[in-house]
């Protein structure tokens, strides 16, 4: 198990414009579709994942580090 410094956690993620979100088919979920990092809408809040960290927001992008 890696310790990660929620203060050295960095997730910029690049939209190829402003962020454009597009449902998931079944679910309540929506997906990012115009940037290469993988975003997730879910009950208002965003959600991204790199290198095994998790981010969360309130508005696109992701940029804090889990809870």
């Amino acid at each position: 198990t890696a310790t990660v410094r929620r203060s050295d956690a960095k997730f910029d993620p690049r939209y190829q414009g402003p962020p454009e979100f597009r449902p998931i088919e079944g679910t309540n979920l929506e997906y990012a579709v115009n940037t290469a990092s993988e975003i997730v809408h879910a009950e208002g809040r965003y959600y991204a994942v790199q290198h095994g960290v998790w981010f969360v927001a309130d508005s696109p992008p992701p940029i804090s580090c889990g809870r």
